[in-house]
């Protein structure tokens, strides 16, 4: 697990953030962002330790690396992927069918550390 969060961190900002927009527009936001010196990469320390409590809460029922298991909503796929933060974040907190809510166990800091790792699934 530690080797997939040092290659996501080691991996170009095109690749992490700006794959994901079309071309032209992912030119002009790296260009704005080297220009104006914006970092648009994740902590390490929010990955490590986003890891570590998904290791912890999450991976038993949607896998290590979000493919779930029978009957549980995978973590990996591009619906899931593509959702807001807040969205995944009042999903973590609230819970939702089967999942248990994780307010009151879970710090808001840890949560949006899980989203930033759930954001290394492909």
């Amino acid at each position: 697990m530690r080797q997939r969060i040092e290659s996501f961190v080691d991996r170009s900002v095109s690749r992490s953030v700006l794959a994901r927009l079309p071309g032209v527009c992912s030119r002009l936001v790296l260009l704005v962002a080297l220009v104006f010196g914006f970092s648009l990469s994740i902590d390490a320390a929010d990955l490590m330790s986003g890891a570590t409590v998904y290791a912890k809460n999450c991976e038993y029922c949607h896998g290590s690396n979000g493919e779930g298991i029978a009957g549980i909503k995978r973590l990996n796929a591009w619906d899931e992927l593509l959702k807001s933060d807040t969205e995944l974040f009042e999903v973590i907190r609230d819970g939702r069918v089967s999942m248990p809510g994780y307010d009151g166990l879970l710090t808001s800091d840890e949560m949006l550390d899980v989203i930033a790792f759930m954001r290394t699934f492909q």
